[in-house]
């Protein structure tokens, strides 16, 4: 049994090196062992660390504001049932004709406003709503798809954590134990 968790142990830390190799991008050889009598227990509670993860996640942010841009594309669709009313202004100057023949100069100004109302545009309006509607929802989901994995992954670190920290403290009092016999 022991030469089996000495595998193990040994195959956890050529994974955990290949980890720090891939993080930092450089191979690590050799890592001092962590020496200390006591550590500390997990800091905080549950609770608190899944609100931090999830209030800094990257990810999360980044599908939270796409949620935001998805909800505005359906805004948008939806703003193109209204009137339009446009303002339009121009000024021309002219002092040559036809054939660029010589003519008094001219100058011509105007100014315009124009009220469109859309009746009816072959559905393309309903379809471009129920499309962004669609996106919104979607984009809804992923977002709460990875909250909730945030907070599964959150809620095992710190399980484990809390239960390391307890194995730990049973080992040192069998080792204690053992020295005694």
């Amino acid at each position: 049994g022991l030469l089996t968790r000495e595998i193990e142990v040994h195959n956890a830390q050529a994974i955990a090196r290949e980890r720090l190799r891939e993080t930092t991008g450089v191979p690590a050889t050799g890592v001092e062992p962590l020496v200390r009598d006591a550590l500390p227990a997990a800091p905080g509670d549950e609770e608190q660390g899944v609100r931090e993860a999830v209030s800094r996640n990257p990810n999360l942010l980044a599908l939270g504001k796409a949620s935001e841009a998805a909800s505005r594309l359906v805004e948008s669709g939806r703003a193109e049932y209204l009137p339009r009313l446009s303002l339009s202004a121009s000024q021309i100057y002219a002092d040559q004709g036809y054939d660029n023949r010589q003519v008094p100069e001219y100058e011509v100004g105007t100014v315009g406003v124009v009220l469109s109302m859309p009746i009816y545009e072959g559905g393309r309006v309903q379809a471009s709503v129920r499309d962004a509607t669609a996106k919104y929802r979607m984009s809804l989901e992923q977002y709460e798809a990875m909250r909730r994995e945030i907070e599964r992954s959150v809620r095992s670190a710190y399980l484990n954590a809390v239960a390391s920290y307890a194995r730990m403290g049973s080992t040192a009092e069998e080792t204690r134990a053992l020295e005694k016999v």
